[in-house]
């Protein structure tokens, strides 16, 4: 069974490969692999929307990669079968 984390990462991740058509691993650089404020803006939107939660844009260029942004910014959101409830940063 995935832990809490693994499944955050894995969404994140899947977020960003549905933007950026292109495999990310949780410690890629994103502001490397094409992270610019309209991606920023699409990954939000889309993890806002899907998980009912409230993360500010700010975040994404705070936590550049996958694991630096489930680590500082969802980890106190609960998951609960695969589920998001609320978080902010």
């Amino acid at each position: 069974m995935k832990s809490k984390k693994d499944i955050k990462l894995k969404i994140v991740c899947d977020i960003w490969c549905e933007i950026l058509n292109e495999d990310i691993n949780k410690d890629d650089n994103l502001l490397e692999r094409g992270l610019d404020s309209l991606n920023a803006t699409k990954f939000i939107s889309i993890l806002n929307q899907r998980y009912a939660i409230n993360i500010k844009l700010k975040s994404v260029f705070l936590f550049v990669t996958p694991i630096d942004f489930v680590e500082k910014c969802l980890d106190e959101i609960e998951l609960n079968d695969y589920v998001i409830f609320e978080g902010e940063i």
